[in-house]
C-alpha cells in the first residue's frame, strides 16, 4: 500500500536532523479544472442472498457481512464496460463509478452529487444487522475504488440517497492537515437495478448536480468540469420460446402432425414440445419447416433431411430473446414395406432350403403323413406399438401358419399360402397420404402319395427261411411234416 503520510513524516525528520535541504518533487496532474465523469459496468450475475448480513443469532454476531458480488458473463470479476447510449434490459444491475481527474489546484475534500432516474432505477441496498437492537436496517451499497483505498488510506466517503440523487462527501479525515487527491482514479462505485416495470425506449440518465453552492464542488472552490452518462432501455426481453408454425412436407404433400400443431401457448402458458408424423415407405426425405412465435426469438434445425426406415428424430431448438431455450422434438416415421419371411418350415415335410426371396416350395410325403404344422417368422421385432427398440417396424403374418390337414393324396396337391403384410398395411396407417399396403405370399405345395393298392406279399418266411416255391400270386403252401418240437 502506498502510504503518503509515512513518507512525508520520514522526510520531515530528515530535514530536522540535517538542516534545510531543497528538493523538487514532481507532481503529475491534469491542468485546469477538476473533472468528474461516470464509468459503467454490466453486472451479469449478482448473489441476492449476499446482500443481507449472515447472522449467528445464538451468539448475536455477524458471521458474514453483506456485500454486492458482481460477476461477469464468465462467472468471474471481469465485467463488461458499458458505453454511452448502450442498451440495457429491465432487471439488469449496473455498477456505476465516479471517475475523478484532479485539476491544478488539488484539494483535501470535495462534495459530489448526481441525479438518477428514480422511475426507472433503484439503488441497491444492503441489509445490515444491529447487534445492540438485534434488528435489521437498510444501508446504501457502495464500494471505494481500489486506488483510493491503496493510495489515500485516510480518505473517507459518506454517501446518502435522497430518492433521486446520490450525495457524498469525500475528504481526508485529517482535514487541512491531510493530503490532497492528486491521482486520476475511480473514487467510488454504486449499484443500480433497472426496474422491471420500465418500458422499452426509456432513457437512464446519470447527471451531475452542478448547482452553484450546493452541487458538486471542491472545498477550495476550484473550477470543475462534469460529463454525464446515459443508457437506453430496450424493454423487457421476451421469454417466448415457442413455435409459430411447424410442418413436415415432401413436395406439395403435407403430413399431419400428432398432436395437431397449435402456435404459441395456451391461456395457461402451456405448449406442446413433442410431435410425430408418419410418411409412406417411398418417401425418402422430408422438408422440415418452422417459424418462431415471437419475431425476437431464433431457431435452428429446419431444412431437408433424408429418412431411414423407422423413426427419425429431429430437434428444433428455439432461443428466446432473454436467452431461454426450448427444444421441440419431431419424430418422423417412415413406414416399412418389407413383407419377407425370415424362416418357413412344416413338421415332417422337407421343403428344402428356405430363402426369403423364394416364394414357392414343393414337397412329397408318404400317404401315412396326413397332417403337418406350418411355422414361419418375419424380420425384426414385434411392432404392436412400434417403439425405439423395434424401430424398423415388423411385418405381420396374416394367415397360413399352424396345423394343416393334408387331406388330398395322389395327383391332387395340398396347397397352403402363407400371407405376409408389411408394416404399412396396418389399419392405423390407412390415412397416411400416399401410403399403400405391401404384401407377400409364400406357397407350399405338398404331394401326399396315394394309398397303395397292392394286396400281395413280397416274401413269406418260416423260421427265417422263405417257404419253398414262394410266389406273390400263390396263396396256399404245404409245409409237410413238422417236428413235434415245432
Amino acid at each position: 500500500m502506498k502510504n503518503k503520510k509515512s513518507f512525508f513524516n520520514y522526510l520531515l525528520i530528515t530535514l530536522m536532523t540535517f538542516g534545510t535541504i531543497f528538493i523538487n518533487i514532481p507532481n503529475v496532474k491534469a491542468a485546469g479544472e477538476h473533472e468528474f465523469s461516470f464509468v459503467m459496468y454490466d453486472c451479469n450475475q449478482v448473489d441476492e442472498d449476499a446482500l443481507t448480513d449472515t447472522v449467528d443469532t445464538a451468539r448475536n454476531r455477524v458471521t458474514k457481512a453483506a456485500v454486492v458480488t458482481c460477476l461477469g458473463p464468465n462467472g468471474d470479476e471481469v465485467l463488461p464496460e458499458l458505453n454511452v447510449n448502450d442498451d440495457v434490459e429491465p432487471g439488469k444491475i449496473i455498477k456505476v463509478g465516479v471517475h475523478y481527474v484532479p485539476g491544478s489546484a488539488t484539494d483535501v475534500g470535495m462534495q459530489v452529487k448526481f441525479f438518477y432516474n428514480n422511475t426507472a432505477l433503484e439503488p441497491i441496498y444492503l441489509t445490515k444487522y444491529n447487534r445492540s437492537s438485534k434488528t435489521y436496517s437498510d444501508s446504501l451499497a457502495y464500494d471505494l475504488g481500489d486506488d483510493l483505498v491503496d493510495l489515500y488510506a485516510d480518505w473517507t466517503i459518506t454517501p446518502a440517497d435522497t430518492g433521486e440523487k446520490i450525495n457524498y462527501m469525500a475528504n481526508d479525515k485529517n482535514g487541512s492537515a491531510g493530503y490532497a487527491l492528486e491521482d486520476e482514479l475511480d473514487m467510488v462505485y454504486f449499484y443500480f437495478r433497472v426496474k422491471d416495470s420500465v418500458s422499452g425506449g426509456s432513457t437512464l440518465a446519470f447527471n451531475f448536480d452542478t448547482t452553484y453552492g450546493t452541487g458538486t464542488s471542491m472545498n477550495n472552490k476550484s473550477k470543475i468540469k462534469t460529463t454525464d452518462f446515459t443508457l437506453n432501455v430496450y424493454g423487457a426481453m421476451s421469454s417466448d420460446k415457442t413455435l409459430g408454425s411447424l410442418s413436415v412436407k415432401n413436395g406439395t404433400t403435407t403430413y399431419p402432425l400428432s398432436p395437431a400443431f397449435t402456435p404459441g401457448m395456451d391461456s395457461d402458458g402451456n405448449y406442446v414440445t413433442e410431435y410425430s408424423t408418419v410418411v409412406p415407405n417411398q418417401i425418402t426425405s422430408i422438408d422440415l419447416a418452422a417459424t418462431t412465435h415471437d419475431s425476437s426469438s431464433v431457431l435452428t434445425g429446419t431444412g431437408t433431411y433424408s429418412l431411414n426406415v423407422g423413426d427419425n428424430v429431429f430437434n428444433i431448438p428455439v432461443t428466446a430473446q432473454n436467452g431461454e431455450i426450448e427444444t421441440f422434438k419431431i419424430t418422423v416415421r417412415r413406414l416399412n414395406n418389407d413383407a419377407r419371411l425370415s424362416s418357413l418350415s412344416a413338421t415332417n415335410v422337407n421343403i428344402g432350403t428356405f430363402s426369403d426371396t423364394k416364394t414357392t416350395y414343393t414337397a412329397t410325403v408318404p400317404y401315412a403323413t396326413s397332417s403337418t404344422t406350418v411355422a414361419a417368422s418375419v424380420y425384426g421385432t414385434s411392432c404392436t406399438e412400434c417403439t425405439a427398440t423395434d424401430n424398423a417396424g415388423k411385418a405381420t403374418i396374416k394367415s397360413g401358419t399352424g396345423a394343416w390337414n393334408l387331406a388330398n393324396s395322389g395327383s391332387t396337391i395340398n396347397t397352403k399360402n402363407v400371407v405376409v403384410e408389411a408394416e404399412n398395411c396396418a389399419s392405423k396407417y390407412s390415412s397416411v397420404p400416399g401410403n399403400t399396403c405391401n404384401t407377400q405370399t409364400y406357397t407350399l405345395n405338398v404331394t401326399r402319395i396315394a394309398a397303395s393298392t397292392i394286396k400281395t406279399l413280397s416274401d413269406l418266411r418260416v423260421d427265417g427261411t422263405t417257404v419253398p416255391s414262394f410266389s406273390p400270386t400263390t396263396y396256399t403252401y404245404d409245409l409237410g411234416n413238422v417236428a413235434n418240437s415245432k
